[in-house]
């Protein structure tokens, strides 16, 4: 069971990264030609890249972590209600069980989605140096 975990957990993890990076890859490019809706930003200052990435690493953190809670938290209650066989418990734990699913979910989702916005909002500032 722990090896079917880690394969799943493993799998999505670099699925979203390729997603994240190819973003990234494409965002730091445009910044650093200057082109497309991207106005020119200092790149040279390592301040905007190190920004970016950092932005990306939170987003694929938060997707992984979640994913990762979520089979375990979905694992641990199949076998508790598999090993139980007790009704009551699916009627008592339903409410919470659902909420962390939903909360799990909402952090999931939620995270790599505004660090993205974020990330789209810092390649589009223009350079610091037309304000000196």
């Amino acid at each position: 069971m722990d090896g079917i975990v880690a394969w799943l957990t493993g799998a999505a993890g670099r699925v979203w990264h390729g997603i994240e990076s190819l973003a990234v890859s494409q965002t730091v490019s445009q910044v650093a030609e200057g082109g497309g809706k991207f106005r020119q930003a200092e790149v040279g200052s390592g301040v905007v890249v190190h920004s970016l990435t950092w932005l990306e690493g939170v987003g694929s953190w938060a997707w992984n972590a979640s994913f990762s809670l979520g089979v375990v938290l979905n694992v641990v209650a199949v076998l508790a209600v598999v090993a139980t066989r007790d009704r009551r418990l699916v009627d008592r734990w339903t409410s919470p069980w659902l909420a962390a699913n939903l909360g799990l979910v909402a952090f999931g989702v939620g995270v790599p989605a505004v660090g993205w916005c974020f990330r789209t909002a810092l390649a589009a500032l223009p350079s610091l140096s037309l304000l000196k």
